[in-house]
């Protein structure tokens, strides 16, 4: 309740910080710990406590403490913690609790990618309604200059986090699935297990039980096991669907596109998206899809979109000019694919380069063959080492190596070393009019401002 003390170790995480933001709004008392970030910079500003480093001397009197995902077991707050016997629970645990006391319905939007961009999209249009929606991103909107939009409406949109199976923690009326592709084995160590994750959190959604996916092969394929009762809304940009999108046009000035959805009596008509790329355009039409499928009036479609101007790290375009430099956070080979056509459609005639680091050693052992067949559609691409992240102290390091996605793949793959050997490299070879694709979850996303330096 509203007074409490909670600290939230990892408290600079994508999802952390901005329950942190909301619980500090609504008159908790929040302190925190983490490495210090652009997040954790933010929220001191905001007036939380909130330490560097984590030691068992943070850990004063909360009245409860939550963890990001992140955290290791053997981390020295949390051991300091459970011997004072301070409730302990992860954010998601805490946050799906919270929303089930809140009145109201909520909206989540789960699938392997397009969770940040598609749920944001869907929080416009239910601002543009007049709903005033709770939303926590993992990832920061550049109309909020946050990654929380704080109402008080009866509505909340969050991402559908599957990882340790978090999302099982949440119950919405409303649900969006874009994409499956088999993701964090240590949580699901089989592509059926990973179907069943997603399938209880379908099962588990509160009345009405609105369920929307995007039609691709490896969702048209599972529907029967995600969906048992079967009917699910679908949408897409090149397969027929109850919501259907085309791309008339798109730069760097926004995208021109027409949706189509007789079922809800949308005759084809026109929108305008104030960012560039079929990418965002696709999680646009889904989250229009959405709406619609929840009763939302056609009227607040384009007034949504046009507020929307994308995400932090989402096709980010932080350099143009002779040389252009983009930030993106895609960590699987089917997100790295769509983001080099991206940018050859938007840059035609240029040369497209990728500076990647891989992310954790079991996706990269996991999709090993398809990184390098994907990173092969780039005319240059420089791989970094490995960013581990939860699994440093695990011994998958033994098994992969970013060298390995090299193989057989000439000069047009390279292993670069470090981080600030890769960025070296790029500087030193790429050219006027080159395009530069930062690509990683890690660490990474700091190169792209010092190649745009």
């Amino acid at each position: 309740m509203p007074g409490q003390r909670i600290h939230i170790i990892g408290i600079g995480g994508s999802g952390a910080s901005g329950l942190a933001r909301y619980l500090h709004s609504i008159g908790f008392e929040v302190s925190g710990s983490d490495i210090e970030r652009d997040r954790t910079v933010a929220l001191k500003q905001l007036g939380l406590k909130i330490a560097d480093s984590h030691s068992a001397t943070n850990i004063e009197s909360p009245d409860l403490v939550l963890i990001s995902p992140g955290v290791f077991a053997a981390d020295k707050e949390l051991a300091a913690a459970k011997r004072k016997n301070t409730p302990v629970l992860s954010w998601q645990e805490f946050m799906g609790k919270y929303l089930t006391r809140r009145p109201g319905k909520g909206f989540m939007v789960a699938g392997t990618f397009g969770k940040g961009s598609t749920a944001a999209i869907l929080t416009h249009i239910l601002e543009a309604a007049y709903l005033n929606p709770l939303a926590i991103l993992g990832v920061e909107d550049v109309s909020w200059k946050s990654n929380l939009q704080a109402g008080f409406g009866d509505f909340w949109v969050l991402e559908a986090d599957e990882y340790n199976r978090h999302f099982h923690h949440f119950h919405p009326s409303y649900a969006l699935l874009t994409s499956l592709e088999h993701e964090h084995l240590s949580t699901y160590p089989t592509f059926d297990d990973y179907l069943a994750g997603f399938a209880t959190f379908f099962q588990g959604m509160a009345e009405p039980k609105v369920v929307v996916v995007k039609r691709t092969p490896a969702i048209d394929a599972a529907q029967n096991k995600l969906l048992p009762t079967g009917g699910a809304i679908t949408f897409s940009m090149t397969e027929e669907a109850d919501v259907r999108g085309k791309l008339l046009k798109s730069d760097l000035s926004g995208s021109l596109f027409e949706v189509t959805a007789p079922r809800f009596n949308l005759a084809v008509r026109q929108f305008h998206l104030p960012v560039p790329g079929w990418i965002h355009v696709e999680n646009a039409v889904g989250a229009m899809a959405l709406s619609l499928a929840a009763g939302i009036s056609e009227n607040a479609l384009p007034a949504g979109l046009a507020t929307f101007r994308g995400l932090r790290q989402r096709f980010e375009v932080v350099q143009t000019g002779p040389y252009v430099t983009i930030y993106d956070y895609a960590h699987t080979p089917d997100r790295i694919s769509p983001l080099i056509a991206q940018a050859r459609q938007l840059f035609p005639g240029r040369r497209v380069i990728v500076l990647f680091e891989p992310h954790l050693y079991s996706r990269t052992l996991q999709f090993r063959e398809e990184f390098t067949k994907v990173l092969l559609e780039a005319d240059r691409s420089y791989i970094t080492d490995i960013h581990p992240s939860r699994e440093a102290l695990s011994d998958l390091g033994k098994s992969i190596h970013s060298k390995d996605l090299t193989v057989n793949a000439g000069e047009k793959i390279v292993y670069a070393g470090t981080r600030d050997q890769g960025v070296e490299l790029v500087l030193k070879n790429r050219t006027e009019r080159d395009v530069v694709l930062v690509v990683g979850a890690g660490p990474i996303q700091y190169a792209a401002a010092r190649l745009a330096h």
